[in-house]
């Protein structure tokens, strides 16, 4: 007979909708919710797998089908915390304690790199904790160690769930998504979500193109007392594919380069098509700039002769810095790491082009480039060294004190004109 895992939650508690508690700006557990295994999916008789806590939920099975990862709160205690199940012999441990509200725990595959001795399994988590803005992802290994974080999404993410390639699916709030003006959008929950992706090592973010579907329906319950949630049986399951990472998490830089600003498959803003003579890059005043209890953050690196963006209307914007487009079209910067960032082209004039609307951030030691702007994402780069790659990346936003630490490693890097 088919065990089943089952989040559950009492009836009167929490949102009407089981996906609210996925959204954005949402985190913490519903009180009183639970754990439970089933031999049957929709059975009254039932094992609570998480009796000695207060509240519980978000269980995800280990690939082997013999653990159990789930969110929960222990009386008396101010925090939810990261706990694992062995189904089998019942032993309990906790994994990581968070300093503030966790509501989501997934197991992810191995990360390595070259100077590992050995690949890392890792598990993923959201959280939300002073200084961290929304909830945002932040990975450990098994054991609770070596925590970092790695979405710095503005207003926070939702829950993720890791797809067949090992990738983080995540929703975001959809009010910045590049769209026409007057361009009108579907009401309801998955309407106002705008879907991206992260590897484990918090490199790449990047949209979800496939169509989402509505959320499941909770399974039907017998139990007059009890709404079901998530659940799923106990077996094993496909491990998803490893991630090779290049992250130095004693560095506080990224590299962020573009082949062309000219290849776009949208159109310019307010009807100019002047080709781009700079390219300005922008973060957002109310993201944090400080270390966080969960994940230490280099301090502020917004100093750099920080301004307000011009065109924005809301002045949430700041701008960290402009550099100038080379002749081809490319461009290649040196940008802080872990940081919101959106980008803008501009004429000669100054006026913008084409703009950003999703934020994306680059990860420590990360080199990442796109083709064009906007450009349709099915094409493939022509086959030339661009302009831009055959010097040092023009420096933005960074602190006298980074610079001084690339000058004395002797690294020869240009600064933005």
């Amino acid at each position: 007979m088919t065990a089943w895992v089952v989040e559950q939650i009492p009836f009167g508690n929490g949102p009407l909708d089981w996906h609210e508690l996925g959204q954005p700006g949402r985190c913490g557990l519903v009180p009183g919710s639970r754990i439970v295994l089933a031999q049957q999916s929709n059975s009254r008789e039932v094992q609570t797998l998480t009796s000695c806590f207060v509240e519980a939920g978000h269980p995800d099975l280990s690939f082997d089908g013999q653990r159990l990862l789930f969110v929960g709160r222990k009386e008396g205690e101010r925090g939810t915390a990261v706990w694992e199940r062995v189904l089998e012999s019942g032993e309990v441990r906790r994994v990581v304690e968070t300093p503030d509200e966790c509501d989501a725990v997934v197991y992810l595959s191995s990360v390595y790199s070259l100077d590992a001795e050995a690949p890392v399994d890792l598990i993923a988590f959201r959280a939300r904790s002073a200084g961290v803005g929304g909830p945002q992802l932040f990975t450990c290994r098994t054991d609770g160690s070596d925590v970092r974080q790695i979405t710095y999404y503005p207003g926070g993410v939702g829950k993720p769930m890791v797809l067949d390639d090992g990738r983080l699916l995540f929703g975001v709030h959809g009010d910045g998504v590049e769209h026409a003006a007057g361009e009108e959008r579907g009401g309801g929950f998955l309407s106002s979500i705008v879907w991206l992706t992260v590897h484990a090592d918090g490199c790449d973010v990047f949209p979800y193109e496939r169509e989402m579907e509505s959320p499941t329906p909770p399974l039907p319950s017998r139990d007059t007392d009890w709404r079901n949630g998530r659940a799923f049986t106990v077996q094993p399951r496909t491990r998803p594919s490893g991630r090779s990472t290049v992250v130095r998490p004693d560095s506080s830089v990224g590299q962020l380069y573009v082949l062309n600003v000219n290849e776009s498959a949208t159109r310019a803003v307010a009807g100019s098509f002047e080709a781009p003579r700079r390219i300005r890059i922008l973060t957002t005043s109310s993201y944090p700039k400080r270390g966080t209890e969960i994940h230490a953050r280099a301090d502020s690196r917004i100093d750099v002769g920080a301004a307000r963006n011009p065109n924005d209307a809301n002045g949430g914007d700041v701008v960290l810095g402009e550099a100038e487009v080379e002749g081809d079209g490319s461009v290649y910067l040196e940008v802080p790491a872990r940081t919101p960032l959106r980008m803008e082209t501009l004429d000669e004039s100054g006026g913008v082009i084409r703009a950003m609307r999703r934020w994306l951030w680059v990860m420590p030691m990360e080199r990442r480039g796109c083709i064009g702007c906007h450009e349709d994402r099915q094409l493939t780069p022509p086959n030339r060294h661009v302009l831009a790659l055959r010097k040092p990346p023009q420096r933005i936003g960074l602190t006298i004190e980074e610079r001084l630490r690339d000058r004395d490693d002797g690294r020869q890097v240009d600064e933005p004109r």
